[in-house]
């Protein structure tokens, strides 16, 4: 306990007091967890007469948002990995002060069991959306050095005796993970991972951190980063801001120069797109998974995207089509700056280790392509140059095709 006569003792009540009639219920999603986390925290561990209706309203708060802000998989509803961690360290840190604390007697045995269940689920969602380099990947302002890493988390929860709802670990095998509850799909391979988004931008109600993304996906191969989401380099309200957030910041296809959703200022969408017809279907060596969504259906004729993704060991293909044949139509697929892309005839290129090592080959089955400059941020404040392969669709279609020698490491 803070000796009740500091300074500091004093500062924090007067700040928890504030706190308690000022939660954030206009912003709702992580910014109420955070609230009623705070409120927990300073009700379990201040001596003060407010501490009990602080510590409840606390508590009340995160009883109801658990249950509303974690989904069936495991996911955070924003739809982000990088919130989503800051969420699950939230909550391990709920779960160890409730553990330890002496007597609380607004806390129920049925809510630490709960608890250390969603957070279970959670530490197994954080490691498929992760990439083999331990980083989260670039889905709805995600990025790097903001929440801890998944290593850290695995580290933390172990010691609270929590573990991982189902095993991720590293498998020669071809191995698929759902996660369409949350809106996403992840197939893995030795230390190659792709990782598809099919559902939708963010929760209804509260969308802020979600980007005009769908159908968008990233891929790891032998460990390296290898097609790669923009990024995240700012909240701030301006041009950066609009084209991070932007479809033709993503790996995904844009029909003229909208955005598949309406995302606009810092943290606002107004339409946006919705996935449906989803299907996953997997053999002993290869996984198909096609989903298709309507986020252009404010221009004439409600065009339609649908994409494929075949993959199997050493090869990845992506085919894409749009329903209105007439629209000009672009898939882009952007490469992590720490590899180059060399051009080998209209429609072959090569991709190469920044020491010039063969990495990948890319065929541009159906389509017209050029290489554009690009960017890519994997922090706040940094903004790095890359290149991103541009594949203009001809009769509303498209088709790419990634191969590589599986199991060769950078």
């Amino acid at each position: 306990p803070v000796d009740a006569d500091s300074t500091v003792l004093k500062s924090l009540v007067k700040q928890c007091d504030y706190l308690s009639k000022t939660i954030e219920w206009h912003l709702m999603a992580n910014h109420l967890f955070a609230n009623a986390k705070a409120l927990f925290f300073a009700g379990c561990f201040l001596e003060t007469g407010q501490a009990e209706n602080w510590r409840n309203k606390g508590l009340k708060i995160l009883r109801s948002q658990v249950r509303e802000q974690v989904l069936p998989d495991g996911g955070n509803f924003e739809l982000s990995p990088m919130y989503h961690r800051i969420q699950l360290e939230d909550l391990l840190d709920i779960i160890n002060i409730a553990t330890h604390v002496p007597v609380i007697f607004e806390l129920t045995e049925k809510d630490l069991f709960y608890w250390r269940r969603v957070a279970s689920k959670m530490l197994s969602w954080s490691a498929v959306m992760s990439h083999p380099d331990g980083e989260v990947a670039f889905f709805n302002d995600s990025n790097m050095e903001v929440a801890s890493s998944h290593a850290e988390l695995h580290e933390y929860a172990t010691r609270l005796r929590i573990v991982p709802s189902r095993e991720v670990g590293r498998s020669s095998e071809i191995r698929v993970f759902d996660l369409s509850s949350s809106g996403f799909i992840a197939v893995s391979m030795g230390d190659t991972r792709a990782i598809y988004d099919v559902g939708a931008v963010g929760p209804d109600y509260q969308p802020g951190h979600a980007h005009a993304d769908t159908l968008s996906f990233e891929l790891s191969i032998n460990g390296q980063r290898a097609i790669v989401n923009g990024g995240t380099s700012t909240y701030e309200i301006g041009e950066t801001r609009a084209r991070e957030r932007g479809t033709s910041n993503h790996n995904t296809v844009q029909i003229g120069m909208d955005n598949s959703s309406d995302v606009w200022s810092s943290h606002r969408v107004g339409l946006r797109a919705h996935t449906s017809n989803l299907q996953v279907t997997k053999s002993v060596s290869a996984v198909s998974v096609s989903c298709e969504h309507d986020g252009y259906r404010f221009l004439a004729g409600r065009p339609v995207h649908k994409r494929e993704w075949f993959i199997k060991p050493g090869q990845l293909q992506i085919s894409d089509s749009i329903s209105c044949k007439h629209y000009a139509s672009v898939a882009r697929f952007r490469i992590h700056p720490d590899l180059k892309l060399e051009k080998i005839t209209n429609d072959n290129y090569k991709i190469v280790t920044q020491t010039g090592n063969f990495f990948a080959r890319v065929s541009i089955i159906k389509g017209q392509s050029q290489i554009d400059k690009s960017t890519y941020s994997p922090k706040f404040g940094l903004i790095l140059e890359t290149v991103t392969i541009a594949v203009r669709l001809v009769e509303g279609q498209s088709t790419i095709g990634f191969s590589w020698q599986e199991g060769e490491h950078v």
